[in-house]
């Protein structure tokens, strides 16, 4: 089962908070960081300008306010990775930013999302603009280099 079948994600669809994002644009996006020096489980933050933020301690409706002026929340929308072969989701980046624990509820572990434009009627992720989430202890470690702008290949 994709993890975007989930009842939540779904749910979601329905209402018009998210749509679908291609397998495809989730392996780009997992390619790019796959290009960048991992420890563990996760990126190795050591290596990268970053701002954490400690989500234990902020109420959800205040995560975008916080994260607001990083580059990931410099973009309209969140496309949020599952895994590389399998279907994400793009939304609001107000709405996802405050419900990442929501989102992930049934992909446990690290995760991430990058910020994505819509241009011409379609979603272009940015890459470089991203953020890793962690559920143990709950926070959003947010890449702070240059705001990239350049569109995932096709």
């Amino acid at each position: 089962m994709n993890y975007v079948d989930a009842t939540h994600i779904q749910d979601w669809v329905r209402a018009g908070r998210a749509t679908v994002a291609p397998h495809q644009d989730c392996f780009r996006f997992h390619q790019h960081l796959l290009a960048l020096q991992w420890v563990g489980s996760g990126i190795d933050w050591s290596l990268l300008p970053n701002v954490v933020i400690d989500l234990g301690a902020l109420a959800d409706e205040v995560v975008f306010e916080a994260a607001s002026g990083l580059p990931v929340a410099s973009h309209s929308h969140l496309l949020a990775l599952f895994t590389p072969d399998q279907p994400g989701i793009y939304c609001e980046m107000k709405d996802g930013l405050e419900n990442l624990d929501y989102l992930f509820w049934k992909a446990p572990g690290v995760r991430f999302v990058c910020g994505t434009d819509f241009i011409g009627g379609a979603m272009i992720p940015r890459c470089a603009d991203f953020a890793e989430f962690r559920d143990v202890p709950v926070r959003l470690t947010v890449s702070t280099g240059e705001i990239a702008h350049h569109a995932i290949p096709h």
